[in-house]
């Protein structure tokens, strides 16, 4: 085993919420690294949405020590959450160790985006 990942954290009520998300990585990490495997955090859509004017993605991959998290994008939340992973990834190099790719109908993501076009 190479990894421990933390596959889901879920939305926080406060930004602070992922800060402390962050110091709680940042101690798995350690204890992972004592014991010669890596510890890493999957997105998904919430953490790719802006929340009180930031993106929770951002808090915790600032807020994060790189020698002890990496970070496992899930490419069909990023999508869906309305960002380009490519983006993502130029931003923070090196940070996304892992990914992880699903299948996904483009003509639901249509569907979805006139719905809230519609509604706004």
């Amino acid at each position: 085993m190479k990894y421990l990942i933390c596959p889901w954290l879920g939305k926080q009520r406060r930004l602070d919420d992922y800060k402390r998300a962050a110091d709680d990585f940042n101690k798995a990490g350690e204890i992972c690294q004592k014991n010669g495997i890596r510890f890493a955090y999957h997105n998904h859509d919430y953490s790719f949405r802006v929340q009180d004017t930031q993106y929770p993605q951002d808090i915790m991959m600032k807020n994060t020590d790189p020698a002890l998290v990496d970070f496992e994008m899930d490419m069909y939340w990023v999508v869906t959450a309305g960002q380009d992973p490519i983006e993502w990834m130029k931003k923070y190099k090196w940070r996304f160790k892992l990914c992880h790719i699903k299948d996904r109908k483009k003509i639901r993501l249509l569907k979805r985006v006139s719905l809230i076009k519609a509604a706004s």
